[in-house]
Formats: C-alpha cells, sequence, structure tokens
C-alpha cells in the first residue's frame, strides 16, 4: 500500500506548491515573506539566542516571546552552526510536513486497514490546513508531527505491551512534546491519568515527569533571568482560575466552550461521532473496558476539553487536535459501518454519525476556501505593513529605542530596541497586565495607559509605530501623530492602517523628514497629519 503514501505525498506535494505561488507571486519583491509577523519573532528571538546567548528580542534584555521552547533551542541551533537565514523555518515545515504524512500513513498502514488510511490521508491533508500551516514558518507543523508520531507509538504500546523499545520511543515522543508547544500539558496530563486508571503506575509517572520535565526547567530558568514562569504570550491570552475559584472556573467554561462559536465548529462533530461510537460499542457499566480499549480516544477527548478551556481555539493552534481527532475518529466511523446492523437504534446512531462526519468534511473543504484568501494576500500584507516598517526603523533609527505592537520583522530585520505595547517582548508589560486584568476594565485602562506611557517616557523612546487602538484607553496627549500607512486589505495582519508618531516636536520634524525621504511600497497610501 505505500504507492497510496507516494500518492498523497504528491498531492501534499502539489497542494504546498500552489500555495507557495500563490502567495509569492503577489510580493514585490525577491524573497518569500512569511504569512504571519510571528514567524519573524521566532528568527529574531533564536538569532539573538544563538548569537548572544539572551533569550529574548532585544539584544541585552530576557524576554519570553516565544511560547515553544523546541523550535526556539531548533532554529537557534541552525544559526548557530550555518549562520542566519530567513528559510530556516519554512525548511523546518516542509521536513514536518512530510514527516507528518508518514507517520499518518504508518499509523494508519500498521493498525487498521485500506478504507481508514485513503480517508484518514485525506482529512488530516485538508482538515489541518497542512499547506497553510507549512507557510506560515511557525511551530504547528512541528506540534502535529509530535503528536501524530505520539499517538502512533502510544497505539504500538498499548498493542504490543510497553516494552523497552517502545517505551523508549514513547518517552522521546514525550519530552519533544512537551517542549514544543506549552499546550501539550493537556494531552501528557490526561495520558497519565489514563494510564494510572488502568493501573499502569510506573508508566503513567514517567510519561508525567519526561513531559513535564522541559516546562519546569524552562520556567525556573525564565524565573532566573528575570521572567516568569510561563511566556509572555501564555500570561496574555492563557485562562487561568482566580481568587473566586468556581465562579473563574463558571466562567473559563463559558468563555472556552458554551458560548465559544469556534468550539462547535471544530470540535462538536467529531465529540458527537466519539460518544455515539462508545453508545454503540460499551455499556456504561464497562467503563474500565472503555479505559482499556480507548485510552488513545479518551486522551484525544481530554485534551480537546482542556485545551478549549485554557487555551486558544483560533487560526492556527488547534491544528495539533486536528491531525489527533482524525486519527481517533477515522477508524471509529469504519468500524459503526462494517458493524452496522438494521434497527431503529442502529438506523438513529448511522444518522447521526453520518451527519456529523459530513460537517467534518465540509468544515475541512470550508476552511480550505477561506484559507485560499489568507495565502493570496496575508504575505503581500506583511510585505506592505511589517516589511515596511523594519524597513525604516532599520534604515533611520538603528540601535534606537522604538515603541510598536507588531515585533517580528522589525526585530528580525532593523536592529532596533523594542518597547513593545502587546507584551510578548517586553516582560515588564505582561507582567502589569496578568497582574490587573481583573480590574474593572475603566479602571484597568487607565492604569495600564499611565504605567506604559511612564515606562516608555523612562526609556527615551524616539518614534513609535502602532494601531492606535491597541494602546490602552487613548494614545498618551504628548505623543505627536506624523502619518498614518494604510494597505488595501487585512488577511495577515491584524489592522489595515499603522500610525507614527513622534515623543516630542524635535523627533517629530526629524520622523517626518524621514517619512518623506523613505520610498515606500507603491501598494501602501501614506497620509500626513502634518504639512
Amino acid at each position: 500500500m505505500y504507492r497510496y503514501l507516494y500518492f498523497f505525498a504528491g498531492l501534499f506535494t502539489l497542494v504546498i506548491g500552489f500555495s507557495f505561488y500563490l502567495a509569492y507571486s503577489n510580493l514585490t519583491g525577491h524573497q518569500f515573506v512569511y504569512p504571519l509577523d510571528d514567524a519573524y519573532i521566532h528568527l529574531a528571538l533564536s538569532r539573538n539566542v544563538a548569537e548572544n546567548g539572551i533569550w529574548g528580542i532585544n539584544p541585552n534584555s530576557f524576554d519570553s516571546a516565544s511560547s515553544s521552547i523546541l523550535y526556539t533551542l531548533l532554529l537557534s541551533l541552525l544559526i548557530k552552526i550555518f549562520g542566519d537565514n530567513v528559510y530556516y523555518p519554512l525548511f523546518i515545515n516542509i521536513f514536518c510536513g512530510y514527516l507528518s504524512l508518514y507517520y499518518i500513513f504508518r499509523y494508519f498502514y500498521d493498525y487498521f486497514g485500506k478504507r481508514e488510511l485513503l480517508l484518514g490521508i485525506l482529512l488530516f491533508i485538508f482538515s489541518c490546513q497542512m499547506n497553510f500551516m507549512v507557510l506560515i514558518g511557525m511551530e504547528q507543523t512541528l506540534h502535529i508531527l509530535l503528536t501524530v508520531t505520539m499517538i502512533y507509538y502510544l497505539t504500538g504500546s498499548l498493542r504490543l505491551g510497553f516494552t523497552k523499545k517502545q517505551v523508549v520511543k514513547l518517552l522521546v515522543c514525550t519530552v519533544l512534546l512537551g517542549a514544543v508547544r506549552f499546550e501539550s500539558m493537556f494531552f501528557i496530563l490526561i495520558l497519565s491519568l489514563l494510564l494510572v486508571l488502568r493501573k499502569n503506575w510506573k508508566m503513567a509517572l514517567a510519561i508525567f515527569l519526561v513531559g513535564y520535565l522541559p516546562i519546569i526547567l524552562f520556567g525556573i530558568y525564565s524565573i532566573e533571568h528575570g521572567g516568569y514562569f510561563f511566556p509572555n504570550s501564555l500570561l496574555m491570552k492563557g485562562n487561568y482560575p482566580e481568587s473566586n475559584f468556581f465562579f473563574s472556573l463558571w466562567s473559563i467554561f463559558k468563555k472556552g466552550i458554551l458560548l465559544n462559536v469556534s468550539f462547535y465548529k471544530i470540535f462538536f462533530a467529531p465529540l458527537v461521532i466519539v460518544v455515539f461510537y462508545f453508545l454503540s460499542k460499551y455499556k456504561i457499566t464497562e467503563w474500565p473496558t472503555i479505559v482499556n480499549n480507548e485510552t488513545v480516544s479518551l486522551t484525544v477527548v481530554g485534551t480537546v476539553i482542556l485545551h478549549s478551556l485554557f487555551a486558544i481555539i483560533r487560526y492556527r493552534y488547534e491544528n495539533y487536535l486536528m491531525a489527533a481527532v482524525v486519527m481517533v475518529t477515522v477508524p471509529m466511523i469504519t468500524y459503526f459501518f462494517s458493524n452496522f446492523n438494521v434497527g431503529k437504534r442502529n438506523l438513529t446512531y448511522n444518522r447521526i454519525i453520518i451527519m456529523a462526519f459530513s460537517i467534518m468534511i465540509f468544515y475541512s473543504f470550508y476552511t480550505t476556501i477561506v484559507n485560499y484568501k489568507v495565502i493570496k494576500y496575508a504575505s503581500k500584507n506583511i510585505e506592505e505593513q511589517q516589511i515596511e516598517m523594519s524597513r525604516l526603523l532599520g534604515r533611520f533609527y538603528k540601535n534606537q529605542n522604538v515603541v510598536v505592537n507588531d515585533i517580528g520583522a522589525i526585530a528580525y530585520f532593523s536592529n532596533v530596541k523594542i518597547y513593545d505595547i502587546a507584551g510578548l517582548a517586553t516582560t515588564d508589560v505582561a507582567g502589569y497586565y496578568y497582574q490587573n486584568k481583573n480590574l474593572d476594565p475603566e479602571i484597568f485602562n487607565k492604569k495600564y495607559h499611565n504605567y506604559m506611557a511612564s515606562q516608555i517616557l523612562q526609556k527615551h523612546c524616539s518614534v513609535a509605530v502602532i494601531y492606535p487602538k491597541w494602546f490602552p484607553d487613548v494614545i498618551p496627549k504628548s505623543w505627536i501623530p506624523i502619518a498614518s500607512w494604510t494597505i488595501e486589505k487585512k488577511m495577515g495582519v491584524a489592522n489595515q492602517t499603522v500610525v507614527w508618531y513622534a515623543m516630542n516636536q524635535k523627533e517629530a520634524e526629524t520622523l517626518f523628514k524621514n517619512l518623506k525621504r523613505f520610498d515606500l511600497n507603491k501598494n501602501v497610501t501614506q497620509h500626513f497629519y502634518i504639512n
């Protein structure tokens, strides 16, 4: 059946090639531009680690701007050995994409049949949007790969027994999974609990300790260097129980699942398939049998729930779960219809599962259509906004302190010192946000405004280039707006317009002259607020 692997590898190549051409053909420069500014955050941070030994965007400041330990270290290693190269993320993602495809093939080939293999690989490519995951140059493709290999080796261990060889493979996958993204904590925790229920105490403890080891070590390292246990992005975006524990849990449940449209779009149909599969195969009293037989599927379901509650379901963060969902639901679907018996109860189950599976297929094609536009225009957006900002700052403000809210391309290309109002590259901002976010919104915005305005003044920042609405409350009165840059479409960026500000009148005159002299991309509309 390896001919199917070659066929789908060819299909995958065509899809990636077309996507790359679609993005590149809309660029005006001679270099591929990633559809997300975040890829350049990884490059800037990794270069700083490789060259200066500092985990941060700025040359002399520890700031945990990356939520992937493994991906940053991997990029740093490549930069250390081979020198700096903007294409490392693309190379890594292409490699991880093909390797993910191989392990998906091996999973269905080794443990299931032809129907599962064909359906599983096809659904995997499109439901996980693998072409888009490769192009964005982020750690998500590596996360997908490690999730797929983890499930593959876990399935092998459960079926063949936890032999020494199987255990070594599983533990290696576990430590890498724990290091690639912090959401992997959910998978490792659920799997450890299920192994305890299976009375496999030693394996449960080994999985738990090995999986959490890189997270704990990085947390200690971060605290020792003036940061927080978790990266800044988790402080800014994560959901945590607060002092009123039960009320905050209810709020988290409402936000993450109950009132979260994305949860229903992505995970409701697969969860329906799992529930009705269990109802058709087991009785409620057979829960020990369910735990023993369905350890993998229960691990995936538990991870989906915890991720939805405490992390983000948006853009790309959930795609490792989509890969896991495909791996557990495709065998359930084929099993159900292979063992289907005519009857009113089974007919109802049949209709429900067909409808749920149709929704999964529909959503995979829907996201493909939506991402077609993103692939086509997002790189163009980044080129016209983030790359242009980095070019101007690199030309006129090298080694100076500047205020920004999109840090990637600016940090990687311009060699400026960044004060990040979004908090990813400025730990003080992230910490202040985390410590005060439960205040009344109006009070919080005023305090947050005063804090950042005073910090920016103390750091003697030269200019600011930000989305005005991102600064809490209002823009400081002392800031002088000089010009705005507006792009035509909004696909890969948060807003179409960025505004350039000067911190004082002398700097306003300089910034105005610099903007006038700058050879701005012809697709960007520049509007001056002063003559």
